[in-house]
Order: structure tokens, then C-alpha cells, then sequence
């Protein structure tokens, strides 16, 4: 049985330096900080959380609902990702000058588009 805790505030630094690691990485071009690790270890965080409100659920209920769980994902992440596929491409569409625009759109777009924007 897990305990009944929601919120798990010790992660939170950990995430942290993730995510400074990947954002130097990105940045700076790998200044002896290798990026990869903190999405590697984002990752196992999410996999860790996500495992524990599946077995939440099923101590609670005594069974888990796979379509119930990716609807509430699908809600949680569908949000945020229309921020990185309409507005910050479109943020960029402004900011950028006609010519840089014209180069950059269709690669970013279809970047964007398919998550493979690395």
C-alpha cells in the first residue's frame, strides 16, 4: 500500500538540475556539462511518478483504468504543448525578420509538429 502523499517536494531540486543541466547543454554547447543525463534522469522521475499514481489508483479502487489515465495525461499535457506548437512558433514568426522567417518556418513547424525538434 502507498502512502497517501500527493505532492513529493524532494524531487523538485532534482528536476531543477535537470533541467539546468539540459538548458546548458543546449546554450552552451556542453561546457563539460553533459545534458543527456538530466533527461535521462527526467525521465526515470516521470516513469517513477507515473508508475505510483497507477498503483494509487489501484489501492484505491482495487483495479486501474488505462483509458481513464491517458485521458487525464492527454488534458495535463495537451495544454502545454499547444504552447509549444502555435504560440511560441508564432512568437518566433513576429520577432524573426521576413527572410529568417521564410528559412526557419517549414523546418520549425515540422519540428514542432512531429516532437523532433532537436
Amino acid at each position: 500500500m502507498l502512502k497517501n502523499q500527493q505532492y513529493y517536494d524532494a524531487l523538485d531540486g532534482l528536476r531543477t538540475i535537470c533541467i539546468i543541466f539540459t538548458v546548458i547543454d543546449h546554450t552552451a554547447g556542453n561546457p563539460g556539462i553533459n545534458g543527456t543525463v538530466g533527461v535521462d534522469v527526467f525521465f526515470a522521475l516521470s516513469g517513477y511518478l507515473i508508475t505510483t499514481l497507477l498503483l494509487r489508483e489501484r489501492d484505491k479502487t482495487g483495479q486501474v483504468c488505462l483509458p481513464c489515465f491517458y485521458i487525464r495525461r492527454f488534458f495535463r499535457i495537451v495544454p502545454l504543448s499547444l504552447g509549444d506548437h502555435v504560440i511560441f512558433p508564432g512568437c518566433a514568426a513576429v520577432l524573426q525578420t521576413h527572410r529568417q522567417h521564410e528559412r526557419a518556418c517549414g523546418f520549425q513547424l515540422c519540428a514542432a509538429v512531429a516532437f523532433d525538434a532537436q
